[in-house]
């Protein structure tokens, strides 16, 4: 469209000065003694614009001269990043595919040509990994660090998750909680922070992030809970838990734990069981009544059943409390059985053992008073009973084996569930 208008211009203008020279053609005369040249206007004319215009183009031609360098040496960066790009392109197929070999020396080709030599290192960085070379791992994370230090999150987040992903734990640790003194409210970091804790057992330092854990959201609520309850479960039955001269002076003691575990009936299991193999059982009977009186529970008044305090009448007649409400109860049932047992009324604990069992009761049941009439001195009648206890055990494993592959596919499915999740992400998208 311009190339029209500008004909059209040259036309008329033509056409003008065509009219102008048939009116009045007019002359020049130029005078250089002893020369004198005389010319019409219009000739005159037609030579300044063909001097112009070879003027122009020798001038043009000699700055494209100087400019050639220049061009040529962008037009040589352009071939060698659209050459980054396709061996960037190669090299993520090669990981893709498996082919970690391939897929880093494709992505270590042109690389100071590439615009995003992050993403080139990187990646050969994880392909280093695959194959096992964790120093060439190690090198490529740095040099990556070294051009772009403004994305050290991301790129010491990846370095966390290459030595999980290498076993490599504990370097991991180091490097998260150095990176959560200046990113504390980073998802990432206290995501990864907290299977690595949990993964290293470190049970003390999984308990104090779980605030810092519920306050971001870091986990959905049942993960949360669960990942609380395990680290509370795993940190009561440590062996420093109650190690001290007296439970004042223990690393932790039960008026330390936070009031929603202390009416938690896991946490009150798990602490009850450690002091029962402290050989607590006073306290541990005094724990187990006041959590019973607050809400009643099976798994509570199992264990209290297996408490030996000292009172073990009180014991008996604190228990035969919840009879009026849960008179069939099998693990009420079974508790005043062992409490019977152990204030020696055998009568009265056989006949608790019995409306256990008729209630359904744990198989243990079985064992519990087959050890019972053996104590008595009546072996037949315990060897019968052994007998069930043990047809009991057998049919329920007969049960367990019919689920025993889609638990196992489950147990599969999760193990690697937790292995997505712990290289989930091995490229981060840089921000």
């Amino acid at each position: 469209m311009k190339l029209v208008i500008v004909c059209l211009i040259a036309l008329i203008v033509s056409a003008g000065l065509a009219m102008l020279a048939i009116e009045d053609p007019g002359y020049v005369v130029l005078a250089w003694d002893p020369y004198v040249v005389r010319m019409p206007l219009l000739f005159l004319i037609l030579i300044l614009f063909v001097a112009f215009i070879v003027l122009y183009l020798f001038f043009n031609f000699l700055g494209g001269l100087f400019r050639a360098p220049k061009k040529l040496g962008k037009m040589k960066q352009r071939m060698n990043e659209d050459a980054a790009q396709k061996f960037c392109i190669q090299g993520f197929t090669g990981l893709i595919e498996g082919r970690w070999d391939h897929a880093e020396a494709r992505l270590m080709k042109k690389i100071d040509s590439s615009r995003m030599p992050l993403i080139h290192y990187l990646g050969a960085a994880y392909a280093a990994l695959q194959q096992g070379h964790l120093e060439r791992r190690d090198r490529y994370l740095d040099q990556a660090l070294a051009i772009q230090p403004d994305q050290s999150l991301s790129i010491e987040l990846t370095r966390a998750r290459f030595h999980c992903h290498a076993g490599e734990f504990d370097k991991a640790r180091n490097v998260l909680e150095f990176l959560r003194i200046d990113n504390a409210r980073s998802k990432p970091v206290v995501r990864l922070l907290a299977d690595v804790y949990q993964h290293l057992g470190d049970w003390e330092a999984l308990r104090e992030m779980l605030p810092t854990m519920k306050r971001l959201n870091v986990f959905p609520k049942e993960d949360f809970e669960a990942r609380e309850q395990l680290a509370w479960d795993r940190l009561i039955l440590s062996e420093n838990t109650l190690a001290g001269p007296s439970a004042e002076e223990a690393p932790l003691n039960w008026s330390t734990l936070p009031s929603k575990h202390r009416r938690n009936p896991a946490i009150i299991s798990s602490w009850v069981r450690l002091l029962l193999r402290k050989g607590e059982a006073k306290e541990a009977e005094k724990v187990l009544r006041r959590a019973l009186r607050k809400t009643y529970d099976p798994r509570l008044i199992h264990l209290y059943g297996q408490v030996r305090s000292p009172f073990v009448s009180y014991q008996i007649e604190f228990a035969e409390t919840f009879l009026k409400t849960r008179p069939d109860d099998p693990e009420l049932l079974l508790a005043l059985a062992r409490l019977h047992r152990h204030e020696r009324n055998f009568e009265a604990s056989i006949s608790m053992y019995e409306r256990a069992m008729a209630a359904g009761a744990r198989d243990e049941v079985y064992t519990d008073l087959a050890s019972l009439y053996e104590q008595m001195g009546d072996s037949d009648t315990a060897l019968t009973l052994y007998k069930k206890g043990f047809e009991a055990l057998e049919h329920q494993s007969e049960q367990n084996t019919g689920d025993a592959a889609p638990a196992t596919e489950r147990a599969l499915t999760h193990e690697v569930h937790d292995e997505a999740q712990l290289v989930k992400g091995i490229i981060p998208v840089v921000r």
